[in-house]
């Protein structure tokens, strides 16, 4: 559970915080991504990807790997009223974390492994192209870096690129439950396409649009499914700020 500052967070043995950008978190058995081989210097543009290569680079001996945010958390109840839904925001109150913690998502887990599969957060739809919906939130320029990154590094998922950018639906958060193996190869890839990306765009001020290579990974995430083609196992996400999309 990726996290840069004091929130309140679920508290679960499934959970284990990592503090992003060298923060160090004040729940027992956290982590933090400065240690070893990291970027966290990088956090500021890369986001929660310096907690996910910490992890990449750190952690051995695992099946499956899990990846949520401190806000951002999925929601493993199938009896839930709102589990057919994409989204659920609820407020941070001690009796919606204690709800979220009373969640058991082995099952889930379990169900996705057998089957060599992926958790993921419910697909966005967007309303436009991927690419149309960077291009407005975002800056067109780091998009065309983007296309010319994987085409330079990733020529298999360059063969899907076209059906990616056109396609209206998207799945969002850099978040994910998966083998080991399909996260380790998912992480050695991005870096490679993000590497590129770096010698190829001049990153901007701005403390939000400079995170280019965050925004670019959620939309990377997407390809990657699309070329690999593992099974998926889709479920909705509970935002516990309401500040966050």
């Amino acid at each position: 559970m990726a996290t840069h500052r004091p929130w309140p967070l679920v508290q679960h043995p499934a959970y284990t915080p990592i503090g992003l950008g060298g923060y160090q978190p004040t729940e027992p058995d956290a982590l933090t991504d400065d240690t070893g081989d990291h970027i966290a210097h990088l956090n500021p543009r890369y986001s929660e990807l310096s907690g996910w290569y910490w992890i990449w680079k750190q952690i051995r001996d695992v099946d499956v790997v899990g990846l949520c945010h401190y806000r951002r958390i999925f929601l493993f109840d199938p009896h839930h009223a709102t589990f057919p839904g994409r989204v659920q925001r609820l407020s941070a109150t001690p009796e919606n974390l204690a709800m979220l913690a009373a969640q058991n998502p082995l099952p889930f887990a379990l169900a996705a492994h057998a089957r060599k599969g992926v958790i993921v957060p419910r697909a966005l739809y967007l309303g436009a192209s991927i690419r149309e919906q960077y291009r407005i939130c975002h800056r067109e320029e780091d998009w065309e870096a983007f296309t010319q990154a994987v085409h330079d590094t990733a020529f298999q998922h360059a063969r899907r690129f076209r059906q990616m950018e056109t396609s209206l639906w998207m799945l969002p958060y850099n978040m994910m439950v998966a083998p080991w193996n399909f996260f380790a190869d998912y992480m050695a890839t991005l870096m490679e396409v993000l590497n590129r990306v770096d010698t190829l765009v001049h990153y901007p001020d701005d403390s939000y649009q400079r995170r280019i290579p965050a925004f670019l990974a959620e939309r990377f995430f997407t390809l990657h499914v699309m070329t690999v083609c593992p099974p998926l196992l889709q479920v909705p996400v509970v935002i516990t700020d309401p500040t966050a999309f």
